[in-house]
């Protein structure tokens, strides 16, 4: 069951998120699987950045993850299941005109390994999906145009997903490279 801003839906948002889990699990009789894709990226130096788009990167990759996880696993906690977070490359290493970005990422990584162990009595998996440079349109609008070559699909990036919620892997990040 999609769940995304086109349908209503902030990843930051407790309630949105709620109503979603709840919904598939009404229509499908269980949750087995979430992924938390959403992201924001804005470039430019930290000093030219005001809050709200600061406030909107945090929001979105860090408080949305978290939000996502701690509902996600209220579904779950029964039945078990698999939670996928998307962090970046960045997450290494801070990198000059996305450096709040990048910290999201990073936070994002500690949050997976953190909540790994403590879902992990109640066979709930959650990994980190970490995809090289991935032709999507927050790229493109950070970047602008790139050689497709350069880049991965985002179908390349959606079939390393579902494996790696089907595995028995967790609290790992999961790197996805052509």
């Amino acid at each position: 069951m999609p769940g995304s801003r086109g349908f209503g839906v902030d990843v930051g948002d407790a309630h949105s998120v709620r109503k979603v889990l709840t919904d598939a699990s009404a229509a499908n009789g269980r949750v087995e699987m979430v992924v938390k894709t959403a992201g924001v990226l804005r470039t430019g130096l930290l000093a030219g950045q005001d809050y709200a788009l600061i406030d909107e990167q945090i929001g979105t990759n860090l408080r949305g993850g978290v939000v996502v996880a701690r509902e996600a696993f209220d579904a779950m906690r029964e039945s078990g299941g698999s939670i996928a977070l998307f962090t970046s490359s960045s997450y290494t290493r801070g990198r000059a005109r996305s450096a709040v970005y990048s910290a999201t990422k990073a936070a994002v990584v500690n949050l997976m390994q953190g909540l790994a162990q403590e879902y992990h009595p109640f066979g709930v998996r959650i990994n980190a999906i970490n995809p090289e440079r991935t032709a999507t349109p927050m790229r493109t609008e950070n970047f602008g145009d790139e050689p497709a070559a350069n880049l991965l699909d985002a179908d390349t990036v959606a079939a390393a997903t579902l494996a790696a919620m089907l595995s028995e892997a967790t609290g790992e990040v999961i790197d996805v490279r052509r």
